[in-house]
């Protein structure tokens, strides 16, 4: 894929969902994480995972992890934060126009 190619799919939560849409290709589908209306185009499929259901849903998970590993599925990542840093993902938020997650990394 280069830059400028649309996606065979693409997941979303944050702002600009609509943006999102634009994003994949005719026919692909798209993933959201958070409830909002959303008509589709171009023969693009919606789904909604309202991730607190699938808890005990551990086999779902576990083939959602795969897609994303398999880069069926590409979780837009905004930053990666140590617990330390964590104050510098919020003072990005409140600025706003951040696309993706913020991600806190816990090591041992």
């Amino acid at each position: 894929m280069t830059v400028g190619d649309p996606l065979r799919g693409e997941q979303t939560g944050g702002c600009g969902q609509g943006d999102a849409l634009r994003l994949v290709r005719d026919g692909g589908q798209l993933v959201k994480v958070r409830p909002y209306d959303l008509d589709t185009e171009r023969g693009i499929t919606i789904h909604w995972v309202y991730v607190v259901d699938y808890q005990p849903k551990q086999q779902a998970l576990a083939e959602i992890a795969d897609l994303a590993a398999r880069g069926v599925l590409t979780p837009r990542v905004a930053g990666r934060f140590t617990p330390a840093e964590a104050h510098l993902a919020h003072q990005s938020l409140e600025k706003g126009g951040v696309r993706g997650r913020q991600l806190i990394i816990f090591q041992p």
